[in-house]
């Protein structure tokens, strides 16, 4: 019976589910949200130990939501793992190296995300 739950924000449902997948092997149940409004509202029913998001969403930009969810939310603060294809700008170490959270570059190696999990949920 999996002890941890995270939220995972991903808007690609391929994506999503091989995400899933690897976390149900690591004994952790996930909550899927395809956008940040649909992650708003499950966050009001589901108690969760961290956030794995996706920084580019169809209906709001990745520290748009970040900073909506630490609002309402504020336990979860410092317990992200942001995921993009694109490279870390200046704005996104910012709020790094502000927030303590983590960022994993997609495409990525299988042990690599396993172990920002791990720490993530260490935290």
């Amino acid at each position: 019976m999996p002890i941890n739950k995270v939220l995972l924000i991903e808007d690609e449902s391929d994506i999503a589910l091989i995400i899933q997948n690897i976390l149900d092997m690591q004994q952790i149940e996930t909550i899927v949200a395809p956008d940040g409004t649909t992650a708003l509202e499950l966050l009001k029913q589901h108690q969760v130990q961290g956030v794995i998001m996706d920084l580019n969403l169809p209906d709001m930009g990745g520290m748009e939501l970040h900073d909506r969810i630490i609002a309402t939310f504020p336990e979860l603060e410092g317990k992200f793992l942001f995921m993009s294809g694109y490279d870390i700008d200046n704005e996104l170490e910012a709020v790094l190296q502000r927030t303590r959270n983590l960022f994993i570059h997609k495409p990525f190696h299988l042990d690599k995300f396993r172990q920002a999990v791990e720490s993530l949920l260490s935290r």
